[in-house]
């Protein structure tokens, strides 16, 4: 509601992106980097079993899975927080409308770009695709901390320059 009601100011005013945008640009990119830091300085213990959902996750059938996937959009915050985010830029931009729906659907596709290979992988593989997912799993699992401070840092910086660049102008 935020990010559509300083939309249409941006939009109308055309002079960027307004004071509130910004500020909530800043803050959004604070919050990112102290998530970053963070996941950094926790010390890890190696003796700690994984999360509970995510054992749960490896004995889900394809059907649950799905269910899952295409819920998760829906109730996960930090997917919220991207995609407010993402329309906060769009919005920012001062794009015509129908060029600002187009960013937002190209925005969709690159999010959902890699849950799409994935189901490529399935239909075409089949029953094969199972040691793939298998090793893409384990991947991520030794991964995933690196792979989240590497986006907290990227976009905690990207929003961080953009909202401080907008207050200065």
């Amino acid at each position: 509601l935020i990010f559509s009601i300083t939309g249409i100011f941006a939009v109308e005013e055309g002079a960027g992106p307004p004071a509130i945008l910004a500020i909530l640009f800043v803050v959004i990119g604070i919050l990112m980097l102290v998530a970053a830091a963070k996941v950094i300085f926790q010390e890890e213990d190696e003796d700690k079993a994984p999360p509970k959902w995510l054992a749960e996750i490896e004995g889900f059938t394809p059907g649950k899975a799905y269910k899952l996937g295409l819920s998760w959009p829906f109730i996960s915050p930090k997917q919220w927080g991207f995609t407010l985010t993402a329309v906060g830029v769009i919005f920012a931009a001062t794009l015509d409308p129908l060029t600002s729906l187009a960013n937002y659907l190209i925005y969709i596709l690159i999010t959902l770009s890699l849950f799409f290979l994935l189901i490529l992988v399935y239909v075409f593989l089949g029953e094969r695709s199972q040691a793939f997912m298998d090793r893409l799993f384990k991947w991520l699992k030794k991964n995933a901390m690196t792979i989240l401070v590497i986006v907290l840092v990227v976009f905690g910086l990207y929003f961080l320059i953009k909202g401080i660049a907008a207050l200065a102008a």
